[in-house]
């Protein structure tokens, strides 16, 4: 189902139904979408990930994740303490978190890639250190690189 039809689906339910209440686990794609079921009027929960395996079969089925994690809403509605919501960020704390986590990010890439490069250059007996890719040590390294 694409989010687009996850939009229809959940409206179509409105119109069966008195209230129609919603729940995802958190994860890498924000609060986008509990932000629009709410403005469409639909009590969403953003509740923390779990392993839903609770007999431990060490199975990973997401029909079967998805039924444990209705059977729990269900029992949250009733007011039992069935998981764990998360707090949501506003619009623009969500964008600073995203920023920061972008710029540490980027050193780790840089420092991966920097190692593929050494990695590269090693089996032309090309030893590097250090940032090689700069200056006068990459100047160093296209002359005595074989192409």
């Amino acid at each position: 189902m694409t989010y687009d039809e996850l939009l229809l689906f959940v409206v179509k339910q409105q119109k069966l139904t008195k209230k129609v209440v919603t729940c995802y686990e958190s994860g890498a794609f924000g609060f986008h979408l509990h932000r629009r079921l709410e403005e469409l009027g639909i009590q969403n929960y953003v509740v923390q990930p779990q392993d839903w395996d609770e007999r431990g079969k060490g199975v990973e089925n997401d029909r079967l994740d998805a039924v444990a994690l209705c059977q729990r809403l269900d029992r949250y509605e009733r007011g039992k303490k069935a998981f764990s919501t998360v707090r949501i960020p506003t619009v623009d704390e969500e964008r600073e978190r995203a920023m920061s986590r972008e710029r540490q990010q980027l050193p780790r890439e840089r420092q991966r890639v920097a190692g593929m490069g050494r990695v590269l250059l090693a089996p032309h007996n090309i030893h590097v250190t250090g940032k090689w890719w700069k200056g006068k040590a990459w100047a160093a390294i296209k002359v005595l690189s074989p192409h």
